[in-house]
Order: structure tokens, then sequence, then C-alpha cells
């Protein structure tokens, strides 16, 4: 072989080499950069991952803290997670509260052997994961229904459990109270009176409490899953089928199935009357019917007999003693009575209804006071009202009335039930005029005995001052200028007795000398008196009775009170106007003694003094009489001349009455009891001047002022006086002393004992002793009625010295049986 060819074979397997050596360096640096790009691939796999990782984390993170349900982690019985809800649910505010603490601190004791999951145990595998329900305890011990759900896990390498806690509490007591309601309405349905049927859409019966099986006859294993219509007639079985069928096809019920009146069937072939109601009910996309059956054959019954007596009815609504009607709110009368027709003087019911009830009231906003006052639903029992006849003329009526809804329910009507109570309220007004003219004669004893109080007090002042001036002018001379002082003291006493007199006389208290006789008399002395004192402008006129009967009184007394009616009749005629004074007999029967309370029945002789003047309100009649009342000008009157004739009036027997109309005039009338007694003796001449004495007189005063002032009285008579302040010290003064006591002169009233019980205690140890009442007021045992005992000494205040002496005289000169000493 040349070595050309060596060359040139060298040279071609050189070549050849680096050919070969470039190939694989370049299939070299393509599999490098293969490789490359997938380390790059992985690598971003691998990025990505761990992202989603991170964000899969995050999420799982926020749904557990955001979750409603508490979610646990417990490892080896204590927790090691707990989400907010937990932390919320058992009542804990900060994770120190529950890291470390054993699960089974928040379960109650009672629930704990029910979770042995909680504890690391498996429970058998199931198909649905297990749930407990258990009591836990929140922080602050309270307890509630919880739910569990545990589940397996691992926790950072070791065995743990995962727990889903759920608050149950509303839900235990929603079924708690679900179940007393089931309860509650199957007791309804197996006790209701009424019979209760479920069916479906085919009218196939699907339930029927135990009223239905009494209504129809039927036991329910007979009913149940049998059509409906076995239980209706035979006549009524395709109402009900077209009804069904049109149901089914279109969803729109035929009939109106609500308060239904139908006849049933009974198992014995008789016909029910019923009352049915069907409602529709939904339940798992079905539709069936649940109806009430009621039994009305009684009903039915009463209203059969309802109808056959309604004209028995009508026949009573018409000739009932009551008023009866029906009216509307607008006062449209919807019927009325014949009784109510000629109650109000209408000719037939049908006239009256022609008439609104507002035209009846005698004023109609009575009765829009009423409607708004009970309303619709009300009722209204004896309300008295002002009604009105057919003339015009008032009627009372008592009315009864209830507002009752109208058979279409769309508004009520009233029904009234009417009595005339005319005459009653006609004497229920007498009688409460007969109350007041009780209570002012009530209120004019009490206010007399008030008068009588004072004037008795008052006279024991005027006893010291009447006396001590009249001693006093004793020992002055008649020169001394000091007299005039006492004078007008004397005078002034005299006048403040004149008006405790009144007073006296307004209280019937005063000392009356009652005699027979004739008021004529009386009358005729004021006609002369009067015709001197009236002016010009009153006319004066007197009737005097030729017959007139004698009465029994104090002449004076009534003289005084017919004086001070006339007097009062001048004042009411300013303008002048006509005086009359007249005198008649009259009888005041029973009927006139019931309607002028307290008169009593009987023979009267009658005053009357009557005026044309002024004449005066109701209010002011009705203070007449009450002492210090006046209408004059002040300084024109006391006030106590109409009381003072009052009291005269009453203490003589007798009633005073007055009627008078403001402009019309005023008469009073004075009833004085006829006398049968024979007509009174001459007057007996004055009493000689008393003779001075030396006998021994107890003295028996609690009054300071009047004891002092008698006692030297007396002694300046020449007796010997004995004082005692009291009853007491009277007692133990006659029981004491050892001479004689020729006399006593006690007070009436006085504190512990009065002066007649006094005199009949002593009259046991000494029967020798005269007594001699004295008072401020005659009310007591010595007066009765203003009229004193036969054969009582009795001596009435304020009294001079001179008069004292004089009776002190008299009652020591009287024979023994003159005076009694009791």
């Amino acid at each position: 072989m040349t070595l050309a060819v060596v060359v040139s074979l060298a040279g071609f397997f050189v070549a050849l080499a680096f050919v070969l050596l470039w190939r694989l360096q370049r299939r070299h640096r393509r599999e490098l950069s293969d490789r490359d790009a997938s380390y790059r691939a992985l690598l971003e796999i691998n990025v990505r991952h761990y992202r989603d990782i991170a964000e899969r984390d995050a999420r799982y993170r926020h749904l557990l803290e955001e979750a409603r349900e508490g979610v646990v982690a417990v490892v080896d019985e204590h927790l090691v997670f707990a989400n907010p809800a937990v932390m919320k649910m058992f009542g804990l505010t900060r994770d120190e509260e529950w890291v470390g603490k054993r699960f089974f601190d928040f379960v109650a004791p009672e629930s704990r052997p029910n979770l042995p999951a909680m504890r690391g145990e498996r429970a058998p595998v199931s198909a649905s994961p297990e749930r407990y329900e258990v009591v836990a305890l929140s922080a602050d011990g309270s307890r509630f229904d919880m739910e569990i759900t545990p589940a397996a896990m691992t926790y950072q390498g070791r065995a743990a459990t995962q727990a889903i806690l759920r608050d149950v509490t509303d839900r235990k007591r929603a079924e708690q109270a679900l179940k007393e309601s089931e309860e509650s309405y199957r007791v309804l349905v197996q006790t209701a009176q009424h019979g209760i049927i479920n069916i479906d859409a085919e009218s196939t019966i699907l339930f029927v409490n135990p009223a239905t099986e009494k209504i129809f006859g039927y036991a329910a294993a007979d009913l149940l899953g049998r059509k409906l219509t076995m239980l209706m007639p035979e006549s009524h079985r395709h109402v009900h089928k077209m009804g069904i069928e049109r149901y089914r096809k279109t969803g729109v019920r035929h009939l109106n199935w609500e308060a239904l009146q139908l006849p049933g069937l009974h198992r014995n072939g008789r016909e029910v009357p019923l009352e049915v109601s069907f409602g529709e009910v939904h339940r798992n996309g079905q539709r069936f019917f649940t109806g009430t059956v009621r039994d009305v054959t009684e009903r039915e019954h009463a209203l059969e007999a309802l109808r056959q007596s309604e004209e028995k009815f009508r026949s009573i609504f018409d000739f009932a003693t009551l008023g009866i009607y029906q009216s509307r709110r607008d006062g449209s009368l919807v019927t009325a009575n014949a009784t109510l027709a000629a109650m109000l003087g209408y000719d037939s019911p049908e006239e009256l209804m022609r008439k609104n009830l507002f035209e009846i009231y005698a004023d109609p906003e009575v009765r829009r006071t009423l409607l708004e006052r009970y309303g619709d639903a009300e009722e209204g029992q004896g309300l008295e009202l002002l009604w009105k006849k057919k003339d015009g003329s008032p009627i009372w009526v008592e009315l009864h009335f209830h507002a009752v809804k109208d058979t279409g329910g769309a508004g009520h009507y009233f029904e009234g039930f009417v009595h005339d109570i005319t005459e009653r309220r006609n004497s229920e007004a007498e009688k409460r005029r007969l109350e007041g003219q009780l209570i002012q004669s009530q209120k004019m004893e009490a206010v007399g005995q008030l008068a009588g109080g004072i004037a008795h007090d008052f006279n024991n002042l005027l006893t010291a001052i009447a006396g001590y001036s009249e001693l006093l002018l004793g020992e002055l001379p008649p020169d001394d200028p000091r007299r005039s002082y006492a004078e007008e003291i004397r005078r002034a006493g005299e006048r403040a007795a004149n008006l405790t007199q009144q007073l006296l006389a307004f209280s019937r208290q005063q000392l009356l000398e009652p005699k027979v006789f004739d008021v004529n008399g009386v009358v005729t002395g004021i006609e002369t008196m009067f015709r001197r004192l009236l002016g010009e402008h009153i006319e004066l006129r007197t009737r005097k009775a030729s017959d007139l009967w004698r009465v029994k009184a104090d002449p004076g007394q009534i003289e005084q009170a017919v004086v001070n009616l006339a007097i009062n009749a001048r004042d009411a005629m300013p303008d002048g106007g006509t005086l009359m004074i007249e005198t008649a007999n009259a009888w005041l029967d029973d009927a006139y003694s019931q309607t002028h309370m307290p008169a009593q029945a009987g023979a009267y002789a009658m005053i009357a003094v009557s005026d044309t003047g002024i004449g005066m309100t109701p209010e002011v009649k009705a203070r007449l009489f009450e002492p210090f009342f006046t209408t004059k000008e002040r300084g024109k009157g006391t006030g106590l001349g109409l009381s003072t004739t009052y009291g005269i009036v009453k203490q003589s027997g007798g009633y005073i009455w007055c009627y008078s109309e403001l402009g019309r005039g005023t008469t009073f009338k004075v009833y004085l009891p006829r006398a049968e007694d024979a007509m009174a003796e001459a007057p007996a001449p004055p009493p000689p001047a008393a003779h001075p004495g030396s006998e021994t007189v107890l003295l028996v005063e609690d009054e300071p002022e009047v004891r002092s002032l008698v006692q030297r009285i007396l002694k300046m008579q020449g007796y010997t006086v004995v004082t005692a302040a009291n009853p007491d010290e009277a007692i133990a003064i006659a029981r004491e002393f050892k001479g004689k006591i020729e006399m006593m002169v006690t007070d009436v009233v006085m504190p512990g004992m009065s002066g007649r019980q006094l005199a009949e205690r002593l009259a046991r140890s000494r029967p020798e002793m005269r007594v001699l009442f004295v008072s401020g007021y005659t009310d007591d045992a010595v007066v009765r009625h203003g009229v004193i005992d036969q054969g009582t000494a009795f001596l009435q205040k304020p009294f001079t010295p001179t008069v004292l002496a004089r009776k002190v005289r008299e009652v020591l000169d009287a024979p023994p049986d003159h005076f009694k000493n009791s």
C-alpha cells in the first residue's frame, strides 16, 4: 500500500473522527439544553405547588376563624386548637383560657361517659359521621346543649381528634316545643266535639277522629282507605265528585267548601244534617284536604221550633208591657212594638217607625253621647233618659239596650227595652225635695244647739256684768260722775241680753209663759202699731178669720215672731207694695205632712204674712232661717229676725213655711197647734219688793264670776252663804255642815253631775231644803220643750240682783208643797 493511500486513509479517518466528534458534541449540547428546560419546568411546578399550599392553608385558616361552628383539635384529651366560634360558644375571651385545658372540663359530668371518641377511642366505622349530644359548661358555669361531630386526625405526627361543635340549645327547645305542640294538637283532635277528616285529592279518607266515628256510626278502621262519598246520600255524591274532578284538573275548587250545609249518611241509613268546612293542605308536593264536620241536628230542631213559635213571639213582642225597638246607629227604627208606640202617643208602630230616635230624645246630643260612651259592642242598663211624646210633652224612660250585629255582619243595630218611669221620677223628685227639707231641718237643729250653747256661756258673762253694774250703781252717790259709766255698762249688758234672748228663741231654749189665747188679738195689736210705722208707699191689709181656733203659746213671743215677719216684708218692698196679714183655720192632712217634713197632720191656726216685694232666689230661700244670714246692707240687719221667728214657732210646737219666687213676692205661713184649754185669766199684779233674810243658802256654781256675784248679792240681803264650785264639793259640804241649810241655789248644767241630779242626791239627807235652779239656757231637765215643770223654782240668766233677791225670797216664803226639790 502506498503512502499516499495510507495518508489518504488516515486523512479520511481523521475527518470522519472530527465529524463524529462534532456530531457527538452537538447532541450533547442538545441534551444539556433539554435537561435545563426540564429543570426549569420542574422548578416552576414546585413554586406553584408551594404557592397553592400556602393559599390553601390561608383559606382553611380563614374558614376556621370565620366559621359559625366551633372546631377543636384534641390530643390526649387536651385542647391544642380552638377557633373563635368555640371561644364565643363557651364565653372565653383569651386563648390562655383554653390552651392546655382538658376538653372534658367544658362538658357536664353526666355527659362525659358518652364521648369515647374524644378520649381517642375509635368508634366502629359507619357510613355517616357519629354525632353526640351533650350538656356543655360555659366559662361562667351556665349549661347549654351541644352537638359534637368527632373525626380522627394526625396533629404534628401524633394521633389526635378533630371535632365540630354546635350549640343546639335553641333547636332542642324548638324540638321540645314542637313535641308538646304535636301532643296538644293530638289531644285536641282526639277530644274535639266536631268530626275531623283528612282526605287526599282522590277523595280517599286518610284520617278520622273519634267524633267522626260517633257522627257517622263507623269505626275508624271501616273508613280509612274508603271514599268520602260513602258518608254522603246518593243525591249529593255527584256534586262532590264533580268538585273533586274539577279540582284535580284545574286546581280550582268548584264549590266554596267553607261552612257548607250538607246532609251526611249514618251507618244505619239515616240522614244527618251537617255543617262542613274544608281547607287545603300541601305536604311533600301533594295536596290534601282537612275538614271539620259538625252534627247540627239539635240546631235544626231548634230552628224549626223557632220558626214554629215565631208568630207566638211576635204576639209577645207586640203586646209586651215594655216598649221594645230595634234601631240603627243613625237613629232610624228597624222595628217597634205597639206598647212603645202607645207610650209615646203614636197611633201605630208604623207611624212611630217613620220617626228617627234623634227626634224622640228631648236632647239629641244625649243619644250622640251614649253612642260615644257605649260603642257598638257594649250594653247599657237602667239609663234614665228624657224623651218626648208625639205632642211634644216630656216623658221619662228607663232604657236597657245592647248592640247586636246584623245577619250580614256588615254593621250593628241596637235592641232597646223601654219603661215609662215618669211617675216614679216625679215621686223621686218629691222625695229629694223632702230629703232637702229634712237636711235643712237637721241643719237648723244643729245650728240651734250651737246658738243655745253660745247664749248659755254668754249669759254667765252677762249675769256678772249686769249684777256688778247694778251693785256699783247702788254704791255710787247720785252726783258721782262715775254713775254715767256704770249706766253705760248696764245698758250695754241689757242690749247684749236682748241679743242672747234672740239666740235662745232661735234655739228654742228661751223661757216661755204659755197661755191659751186668740191670735187675732195679736194681729190687731200689730196692725195698730204698723199703721204708724209703715210709710205711705206700703199698703197694710188684714184679713182675720172670725172663728179662728185658739192656740197655747207665749203671746209675747208670737207677737215678736209676727212683727219680725212684717218687718222683713216691709224691707222687701223698697219701692212700695202691699203687706197682707191674715189668719185662718187650717187642717193639715197626711199628704201635706208627707210633703212638708217635719210637719204633723192636725188642726192649726194659721197666720200668713205676704208681700208683693222682690222675692228671693232658691239659694237665698235655702238659708233663710240661718242665724246671722242676711241679704241686707251692712248695718241694716243682724240676720237674727227670721231665725228668731223660726225658733219661737218651733218652740211653740208649730211650723213655718216660706213660698217665694224672684220678682213675685213672698208669703210666710205660720201654723200653731189648736188648743182645747180655756182662755187665760187676767195677769197677776207684779210681785212686791224682796225683803232681807237670815237663812243659810248653799250656792253651787261652776262659773267663778257668777258664783262670786251671787254670793255677794245674797250676803247683802242678810243670808249666810256657803259656796261650792261643783257638785262634789256641795255633797261634801251638805254632809259635814252641822247647821240647817234652808235653801240651795244651783246651776243646772255643770261638769260631772247636773243640778237636778245634785238636788235629788241631797234630798235624801236634807229633805226640808228648798232648791232654786238657775241656768243660761233651758234645754235640760228643768225646762222641757220650753215649758217649766210644775212645782220647780227656776231663774234664767242673766238676772239682776233685785230679781235674784226677789226669787230667793219667793222660794223661801212659799208653802212647803208649793216648790218641789226635784
